[in-house]
């Protein structure tokens, strides 16, 4: 069971890159491919290949999750396969490729500023709170007028615009409990009335939350958001 949370979950990689760079991801990998060697016996390479492209696959959806990004640019164009089994197959080589693609790709073409990194992840996880202009400003020590401007010049959408996608993406995930009322979803996004929330709701899905949860009920609409 270690062996398989070793292979393929590679979120505390992502987060690490994200937050210290390539240089404490690659110690975090090389802790980890010795896990794979000791845990491994005669699998030990084709468990690294799998683990190789497990953490290609990681960081593509960690991009996509954490930029909004929709676009194969972004992805490693490497896949190791079997026909890499050979003695002089260099894994660390390997990972620094993939290290260092995106690398270049995060920091270079979506954010040009790690403010935003931080800011998009308080937002995520505090869509329930005040989030206006001038309180995520505080919270994150960054002066209101900079942060318009990192919003708009990185991710091309105003600050409050950003704000309302993201809890109206959560609304749409809270809506496929059943056990969870209109107005509990609305508290839980962070919406100041049921009402409000549901003209929003229905403004940017063209549907009301109850229609919308009955529409997911008859699968007539994806269920998969965001």
């Amino acid at each position: 069971m270690e062996l398989i949370e070793i292979l393929y979950n590679q979120k505390d990689i992502c987060i690490v890159f994200k937050d210290f760079g390539v240089q404490k991801a690659l110690e975090l990998i090389q802790q980890k491919q010795e896990k794979i060697i000791l845990l491994s016996n005669n699998n030990c390479h084709h468990n690294l290949l799998i683990f190789l492209n497990s953490l290609n696959k990681s960081f593509y959806d960690y991009l996509i999750f954490t930029t909004n990004t929709y676009t194969d640019i972004c992805y490693f164009n490497q896949y190791f396969n079997e026909s890499d089994l050979k003695k002089d197959f260099d894994f660390i080589d390997a990972v620094k490729q993939i290290l260092l693609f995106y690398e270049k790709f995060y920091c270079g073409k979506v954010y040009r500023n790690k403010h935003i990194y931080r800011v998009c992840e308080y937002i995520r996880l505090h869509l329930s709170d005040d989030l206006s202009l001038e309180t995520v400003a505080s919270k994150m020590y960054i002066n209101k007028c900079y942060l318009c401007h990192l919003f708009t010049s990185n991710l091309n959408i105003n600050f409050s615009d950003y704000v309302c996608k993201e809890r109206i993406c959560l609304a749409k995930k809270l809506l496929l409990n059943q056990n969870f009322s209109i107005e509990l979803i609305s508290n839980k996004c962070g919406f100041s009335s049921c009402s409000y929330f549901s003209r929003v709701f229905k403004k940017i899905t063209n549907f009301s939350p109850s229609q919308y949860r009955k529409l997911i009920q008859n699968k007539t609409i994806p269920r998969l958001t965001k």
